[in-house]
Order: structure tokens, then C-alpha cells, then sequence
């Protein structure tokens, strides 16, 4: 039975359940996850990371804060950033605002998750936690 929401929409079902950021092609949109500490302030991170590089090189579009929060085998964190509108710009700001604050930047390729460093870990071994 669908909800009311649904019915004043005309969508069809809306899908409840959170996807892994990434994992399925939103046209307009790239997703990185930046490297960060268990204990981490998401937030003021993802600030840092974003305003680092000033002036900023993306000329539309944002960039938000996905609340995912990925945890390898190795322990190490990673967080999804997504970005739309001036893709290629938007992907060197995250990508040289987090070298400058001396983080790693990863994205998930089909079933891993592939760090600048190099390294690939498959995403059926790591924990993801939602906010």
C-alpha cells in the first residue's frame, strides 16, 4: 500500500533505504570520499576540504556533504563528498584542497573503492555508516 506522499507525487514507491554514495550513476553528479579520522568533525572537515583552494576553481554548480562515513579493513575513514555543475572544477577543488590539507582522495570503481595512493578495497569489506 503506498503511502500519501507517494500518491501526491506520482512517482511510484520512493526508495527508503540509503544507497551507498557512488555506487549507482547519478548523471550530473561525481562522488569522491576524502580520507579523515575515526573521531572527525565531518562537517568543519568537509568546510576545510572545500574552501581550501582559494580562489575556488569550480565555476557552478556545489558540492555537499553526503553524511556517509566508510571504514576500511585497515581502519582508516574515508568520507563522501558529491559535486554537480562544473564537474571538472569541482573534482580539483576536493581533490587539491585534500592533498594541501595532506588527505587521501578516493572513488568508488564498480565494486572497490580505489585511493589515490594506489590501493583498491572491495566495498564488501568495508563498514559504511549513514548520519
Amino acid at each position: 500500500m503506498s503511502n500519501k506522499m507517494e500518491d501526491i507525487l506520482g512517482l511510484g514507491s520512493i526508495d527508503t533505504e540509503r544507497k551507498i554514495p557512488g555506487t549507482t550513476v547519478t548523471e550530473g553528479r561525481e562522488y569522491r570520499y576524502v580520507s579523515c579520522s575515526n573521531n572527525a568533525d565531518i562537517a568543519a572537515l568537509f568546510k576545510k576540504v572545500i574552501r581550501e583552494i582559494n580562489p575556488p576553481l569550480a565555476t557552478s554548480g556545489g558540492a555537499v556533504n553526503e553524511g556517509c562515513k566508510v571504514t576500511l579493513p585497515s581502519g582508516e575513514c574515508y568520507f563522501a563528498i558529491s559535486y554537480k555543475g562544473d564537474i571538472e572544477g569541482w573534482r580539483q577543488q576536493v581533490e587539491q584542497g585534500a592533498a594541501a590539507l595532506g588527505l587521501l582522495v578516493a572513488n568508488i570503481s564498480q565494486d572497490k573503492l580505489v585511493l589515490s595512493d594506489g590501493n583498491e578495497v572491495l566495498l564488501s569489506e568495508c563498514k559504511f555508516q549513514f548520519d
